[in-house]
């Protein structure tokens, strides 16, 4: 079982998964964890798992975005709505589990399940972002649909694995990141190398995902296969959105202690950030990913969003 992101990054479910999987199957199912880059590059994860280099592979999707148009869709959640219970909505009651699934079979790929990550994707930096203006002109480690965002507002974007943050910010190869939560943050070190944490969430929520080879998959029983299911799914929410808020409350309160100041940006900032997410929601040629485009707008309208 691959994750995506770094070992150490405070929202991750594996050793849920591991312990929960093995005691629910009495040891017949033994979970092999494996973390961020050390099989292949992350742009190549979604390509290893449909060939079978690993069972199955979780985390931060839109990664793959460039593989599986819908992906593109996906990755506009943190700037269309607001919290985890839109994403549960969306992909439980409003298709996009439907869209996602049959997207990600063409792939080869089985979608065991999807969840919000924490509603805290921070802005970690070197220099005070007191309000949306003063993203111009910085450097900033991010990905997919945030650093669309955040090129819109003037600043240059780079990509990195998460496990080369701390030396990019130490370095001052980048000013500022995108990437995750505040108890992630804390847990890996930033506020050693950052003077600033911007609030509230750059990111508003994400979702992510636990997917499977097709093949494996196959090969387990229909019961092997619901107790899965269900372990990844209460996995996901409590890890990585329900444990992180509280987390991420008490990680600020120690950051602030060490010396790092707390910017909460005002409304106007807020107001500009959603903004620029929904003017950059583009036209889809994909039937799936125009579907899913869609199925947001009429859900933002519904939940009075816009």
């Amino acid at each position: 079982m691959e994750s995506n992101c770094p070992g150490g990054w405070f929202e991750d479910a594996g050793e849920y998964y591991k312990e929960a999987i093995s005691i629910a199957s009495d040891g017949r199912i033994e979970i092999e964890l494996v973390y961020g880059e050390a099989i292949v590059p992350t742009e190549e994860q979604l390509d290893a798992l449909r060939d079978g280099t690993f069972d199955m592979l979780y985390g931060y999707t839109a990664y793959y975005k460039t593989k599986i148009p819908f992906l593109q869709v996906q990755d506009f959640l943190p700037f269309t709505v607001p919290d985890g219970k839109d994403v549960w909505a969306l992909y439980n009651e409003r298709g996009w589990g439907e869209i996602a699934s049959q997207e990600y079979a063409k792939y080869n790929v089985m979608r065991v399940t999807t969840y919000a990550s924490t509603p805290d994707d921070s802005l970690f930096s070197t220099k005070p972002v007191r309000k949306w203006e003063d993203l111009d002109g910085l450097k900033i480690r991010s990905a997919g649909t945030t650093a669309e965002v955040m090129d819109a507002a003037g600043a240059s974007t780079m990509w990195f694995p998460g496990e080369e943050i701390y030396s990019g910010l130490a370095s001052g190869l980048i000013d500022a990141a995108t990437y995750s939560s505040p108890a992630t943050g804390y847990s890996f070190g930033w506020h050693e190398v950052t003077d600033y944490w911007i609030r509230p969430s750059i990111a508003t929520c994400q979702s992510m995902e636990m997917l499977a080879n097709m093949d494996f998959w196959n090969t387990l029983s229909a019961a092997d296969q619901e107790m899965i299911t269900q372990i990844s799914e209460m996995g996901g929410w409590y890890a990585a959105y329900f444990l992180e808020i509280y987390n991420s409350a008490v990680a600020l309160d120690l950051v602030r202690a060490a010396g790092v100041e707390v910017i909460y940006w005002d409304e106007d900032s807020i107001k500009k950030k959603t903004e620029a997410g929904f003017n950059l929601l583009p036209d889809w040629d994909d039937p799936a990913a125009a579907e899913g485009k869609q199925i947001l707008l009429d859900y933002a309208r519904f939940m009075g969003y816009i």
